[in-house]
Order: C-alpha cells, then sequence, then structure tokens
C-alpha cells in the first residue's frame, strides 16, 4: 500500500482539489491523486447532507483500515511464516531408552530435494502486488470514470478479497504457488480500490473538509496497519499461524461487506440528483438572464429554422463527438511527451528511491529487529550438553536436563538471544539409525510443548514485541501528517524538504547497520522521515507540471513507484542469502545507500527548482519568476489554449 494521500494538507488550497489527494500498502496511497481532476463536475458536498457524508468518511475510514490490515500480514508474521514454511511434514512419537527421550522421525518430505529460499519467496509476496500497479494506474482511473466509482468500489475489493482468501489457503497448504496467485490477486484490486474511494471523497467532500477527509482515511490505514501488527502475532502464537491469515480474510470480508454499503448510499443520493441539478441549473439560468441585455432574450430563428438546426446538429453529433475524441487523445499524448520537465522526473525519481527503502523495510523490519535487538543468535561457544536431545518440554524429564553453557561453564545466552537449539535430534525407524537437520514449527505441539518449549516461548515474545516496536513509524505517521501537512503549507520549502527527509532515513538505516543499541530511536526518526516526504512529495508534482497534465502525472510517478517496490524486495531477499541469511550489517546498509542516493536527487531537485523559479520552495507554489521558466515544449502548448480561452470569453 503506496502514501499519496498522507500529504493532502498540504497544498490543496493552491492547486484546487488535486492537489490534496496524497499510499502504503503497498503500498498504494498515491493513486488517489488521480481521481481529484474531475471533480468541477460534480455536486458541491454542502447539497449532500451532513448526515451522508460523515457516513461515507466512516465507511470509508473502515474500508481503508481493513485493507491495510490485510495488506500488511506477512510482515508482522515474517518470522511465524520462515518456521512455518520450512518445517518439515514429520510424525513424532516418543521412545525411552534408559530414561533418556528420542524420538521417531519418519519425514514425508524429500530430504535431499533443494530448500526454498524463504527470503526471496517472501519477498515475492510483495513483488508481486506490485507489479500488476505498474500498468493499471493508467488504466484504472478511465475504467471507474465511466463506470462511476461507487460501482467499481465493490468489483475491486472483490479482487482484494479473493486475493486474501486465495493466500490463506496457500499458507494452509504451504503451497508457496498459491500464495503467489493470491498476492497478485490482491494487488490487482488494491490499488484501484484507493482509487475509486479517492474519487468518491472528492465527490462527497468537494469545496468542504476534503483535506480533512482524505487525511482522516489515510490515518485510519495507517491504524489498520499498526493494528494488525499487534493483533496478528498473538493469534499466530495462541493459536496458530493459518489462524492469524483468516483473520485476515474476516477483515477482507469486512472490507467488501463496507464497499457494498457504500455503493447502496451513493445509489441513494444518485436517484435524487438529476432532478436537483436540473432545478439548480434552470435557477441559475433564470438569474442570469435577468441580466442580459433584452435584446439577446429574443429568439434568433423562427420555430421550424430550429427544429431543422436541431434534426442537423442531431445527426451530426456522433460523427463530431468521435472525431472530438480522436483530436482529445492525440493531444494528451503529445501534452504528455513534451510537457514533463525535469523538476516532474527528479520527484519521479526521489519517490521511488525513498519509498523504496520505507516500504520494503516494512516488510523485513520484523526479521531485521528479531536479528539486531530481541531475538539474536547464541554465541558460537554457547552449546548444549547433549546435542542431539530436546532442550526443555514434556520428552525432557527433570533427570534428563539439557542445559546449554559456554567455554566458561557459565549458564548462557543471556536475555534477548534465541536458546541454543539441537544440532539434531537421533532417531529411529525400528532398524536403522538417522540424524536429520532440525526444522522447528512452533506451530506444532512436539516442538512448542515437548521437545524446544523454552526456543518456541522465547519466539514468540520476542515477535510480539518486534512487532510492536516495528509499527512505530507507521504510528508516527498516522498521527503526525495531518500536522506536517499544515506545516509544509505555511513555511513552503518543498524541494529542502524532500532533501531532508531521505537524509535522515540514511542515518536511521546506518545506525541500525552498525549500531546495537536500542531501535526505538532510529524507528522514530524513520516515522518522522516518512510523514515529512510523504507530506512533501504529492502536492510538489502539480507545481511541476502544468494542470492539463496533472493526472498524467500522478500516473506515471505511481507506476514508477511501484516498480521500486516491485525490485526492492527481491534485491533484499538476494542480499540476505549472500550475507549467510544474516540481515545485518548488509541490508540496512544497502537501505542507507539508496536513502543517499535520495538525498543526492534531492540537492539536484533543489537546483533545478530554483533554476526554474522556486516553484516548490515558495509558500503559494507561484515562485519568483514568469512563467516562462516553463519548458519550451509547454510554452507551445499553453498558448494555443489560451488563445482558445480568450475566444471563449469574448463568446
Amino acid at each position: 500500500m503506496n502514501d499519496v494521500n498522507d500529504a493532502v494538507q498540504g497544498d490543496s488550497d493552491l492547486h484546487g482539489n488535486s492537489n490534496g489527494n496524497s499510499n502504503g500498502n503497498s503500498n498504494s496511497d498515491n493513486n488517489s491523486i488521480n481521481s481529484i481532476n474531475n471533480i468541477n463536475d460534480v455536486q458541491p458536498s454542502e447539497e449532500r447532507g451532513d448526515g451522508a457524508r460523515w457516513a461515507v468518511l466512516i465507511v470509508l475510514c473502515v474500508t481503508f483500515a481493513a485493507n491495510a490490515y490485510s495488506y500488511d500480514i506477512p510482515s508482522a508474521l515474517h518470522q511465524q511464516f520462515k518456521d512455518y514454511m520450512e518445517a518439515s511434514d514429520s510424525h513424532h512419537s516418543l521412545l525411552v531408552h534408559h530414561d533418556i527421550p528420542v524420538t521417531i522421525t519418519t519425514t514425508a518430505n524429500d530430504m535431499s530435494a533443494a530448500p526454498h529460499n524463504f527470503e526471496f519467496d517472501f519477498s515475492l509476496l510483495y513483488t508481486l502486488y506490485s507489479v500488476p500497479n505498474v500498468i493499471l494506474p493508467f488504466f484504472g482511473g478511465r475504467v471507474i470514470d465511466q463506470v462511476g466509482p461507487s460501482n467499481c468500489l465493490p468489483f475491486f475489493a472483490s479482487f482484494c478479497c479473493l486475493g486474501q482468501f486465495v493466500f490463506t489457503l496457500g499458507i494452509a497448504q504451504k503451497a508457496w504457488t498459491v500464495m503467489f496467485v493470491g498476492r497478485f490477486l490482491y494487488g490487482v484490486g488494491g490499488e484501484c480500490l484507493y482509487v475509486a474511494a479517492s474519487s468518491i471523497l472528492s465527490t462527497w467532500f468537494r469545496g468542504k473538509e476534503l483535506a480533512f477527509s482524505f487525511a482522516l482515511t489515510m490515518a485510519m490505514a495507517r491504524m489498520g496497519s499498526v493494528i494488525n501488527n499487534w493483533i496478528s502475532p498473538i493469534v499466530a502464537t495462541q493459536h496458530s499461524t493459518p489462524a492469524a491469515l483468516w483473520v485476515g480474510s474476516f477483515v477482507s470480508g469486512i472490507m467488501l461487506t463496507m464497499t457494498v454499503l457504500m455503493y447502496f448510499i451513493d445509489r441513494t443520493y444518485a436517484k435524487g440528483q438529476p432532478q436537483h441539478h436540473r432545478l439548480s441549473m434552470e435557477a441559475s439560468a433564470t438569474d442570469n438572464s435577468a441580466e442580459l441585455p433584452a435584446q439577446l432574450q429574443q429568439p434568433l430563428l423562427s420555430d421550424a429554422m430550429h427544429e431543422a438546426d436541431e434534426e442537423d446538429t442531431t445527426s451530426l453529433q456522433p460523427q463530431r463527438q468521435q472525431q472530438q475524441q480522436q483530436q482529445q487523445r492525440m493531444d494528451e499524448e503529445q501534452a504528455t511527451t513534451r510537457g514533463l520537465g525535469k523538476l516532474f522526473w527528479l520527484l519521479s525519481f526521489s519517490c521511488l528511491v525513498v519509498y523504496g527503502c520505507i516500504l520494503p523495510f516494512n516488510s523485513f523490519a520484523s526479521g531485521i529487529l528479531l536479528e539486531r535487538n530481541y531475538f539474536k543468535s547464541p554465541p558460537d561457544d554457547c552449546t548444549l550438553a547433549f546435542p542431539d536431545q530436546c532442550t526443555v518440554g514434556t520428552l525432557v524429564p527433570q533427570s534428563a536436563s539439557n542445559p546449554a553453557t559456554d567455554s566458561n561453564g557459565d549458564t548462557c545466552p543471556a536475555t534477548n538471544f534465541a536458546p541454543v537449539l539441537p544440532t539434531s535430534v537421533n532417531g529411529t525407524d525400528g532398524s536403522n539409525q538417522s540424524s536429520q537437520p532440525i526444522k522447528v514449527d512452533c506451530d506444532s505441539k512436539f516442538w512448542s510443548q515437548d521437545c524446544t518449549k523454552d526456543y518456541c516461548d522465547a519466539l514468540k515474545d520476542a515477535t510480539v514485541t518486534a512487532d510492536r516496536v516495528m509499527s512505530l513509524p507507521y504510528l508516527i505517521s498516522a498521527v503526525m501528517s495531518p500536522f506536517m501537512g499544515i506545516v509544509v503549507d505555511r513555511i513552503g520549502m518543498r524541494a529542502i524538504l524532500t532533501t531532508l527527509a531521505p537524509a535522515v532515513l540514511a542515518v536511521v538505516h546506518a545506525t541500525l547497520a552498525v549500531s546495537q543499541g536500542s531501535a526505538f530511536w532510529p524507528l522514530l526518526g524513520q516515522g518522522i522521515a516518512c510523514s515529512l516526504f510523504a507530506s512533501v512529495i504529492w502536492p510538489s508534482v502539480p507545481l511541476a507540471v502544468t494542470k492539463s497534465l496533472e493526472g498524467t502525472a500522478f500516473g506515471i510517478m505511481n507506476s514508477i513507484q511501484n516498480i521500486g517496490l516491485a525490485l526492492f524486495p527481491p534485491t533484499v531477499a538476494w542480499i540476505h542469502e549472500r550475507s549467510q541469511g544474516r540481515y545485518l550489517p548488509n541490508v540496512e546498509l544497502f537501505f542507507a545507500f539508496v536513502a543517499l542516493g535520495g538525498t543526492v536527487i534531492g540537492v539536484a531537485m533543489c537546483w533545478e527548482d530554483q533554476r526554474t523559479g522556486g516553484r516548490l520552495h515558495s509558500i503559494d507554489g507561484n515562485g519568483t519568476k514568469p512563467p516562462a521558466v516553463l519548458p519550451s515544449s509547454q510554452q507551445e502548448d499553453q498558448q494555443p489554449r489560451q488563445q482558445g480561452d480568450q475566444v471563449d470569453e469574448e463568446a
């Protein structure tokens, strides 16, 4: 889910409502901007009634929160997924030899088969969500405009609900392919869901509390992620990993229900809209006619001639409309290729790079924090007294304890370290002795209660703690984003702030890479930088392009962002594999260098903004130089438009 709507507070008053629609999720929040471009065709929000408007806002808040909850489940259950998917499908029974417990192990899987690369497979869960959204933003908005946002909303939510259901079945069956299909289906509906919901918000809150409505829905989306980080690990530890996914499917069902309710609310209002609209138009025409000169109020043609003209116009209307549509498409394509300047492309690449070290980091944050702070690998000299036997559980009587000690004979490991596991568990099938590598699945009673209870208990506690800590950036973003937008409105300096945010992220990830201290302060900086960047980057787009290209610009930037979100997770998985299965320090150094690249892009943006008039730096977004600083292609495009506007005004 991607963060466009977080920035709705910054600049919504400068360029109409199109600036106030600032993804996610992955993800996904930025598509909401595209829906604002056509809001001039709808009725003012005051005509819709406060009660209905607030009902719409509540319904969409629940929709956004439920969608974010389901989207972020993999990141909250990273370690549980790893243990659950890597564990072998075995059956265990107890044999007693001289009061020392051992186990019979019958392995259902072929142990000689090459194991899955978990981190790479896990990264594909987010890559496959982003892949369809590299292309869909270009078409989703047009479909919504033609069919209607309230009609499309349940359709897109159905894709999300189906995708989450398929994903849950894949987890239950331990089938990566099924899980991949589910996440792809979720991605098909997820981003378009935000576009449709944002279009509804722009219709119902046009001219009144538009910025507030977008800010509240995005804050609720962030809170959905936070709630997921708290609830999913608890459900997984107290019940099972599939159970946490079934809860996500139930939440997706709530989201689908809310979209259907939104359809009926919008449809109920639409029934009375045409007549009300006609009355308003007639009243407006009556008021205007009183101000016209008397001679202009007289009919210019006879009734017969007027009817003949209407027949000719009716017969030629389809052909003229088709020609006008073709010409409009050609003009849009030419404007798109010639009208976007360097400032816009710098904003787009900054979006790709900076969000690339915010959203993918959240996907792997649980594993990173476990390795760094809450479930560290035990020291090499910390070994079990009996490396081939169980450690703690019902299979280990007090008379046959299996403690871990270091080279000095002291008990180990210390707090926040993982308990030492057996290197293998002796097994027998009656005649043949064998030894298999340990693959602990804490969802299995054998490991969690009988053989390695100390390890599973410590892992559960550490995972819950890590998931609560990793929710800190999103919690800060939910609280601070509205206030950040107000600050940007008051001080401007958008290019400088766009440079400052990745600089803070570079320090954050460098600290996580080389320091062993508390993760609280780095994640606090991550949350502040995320809120700051989201509040600046999206409202800057309308200041960098002409009004007619705003929708296209947002669509291009959204696609560029999803390219990064599709490529970064596999890159992190590759670095993890090359680093002998460790995140630190190489993965965090990668994020630090990516953020440093975003800082360099920000410096280039500051220079380009100053060269072209300081539109991003100024408070009102107008800059200090005349419009001549626009690219020559844009100036050529604007001259015919300005002449046409003058002709229309004279007419």
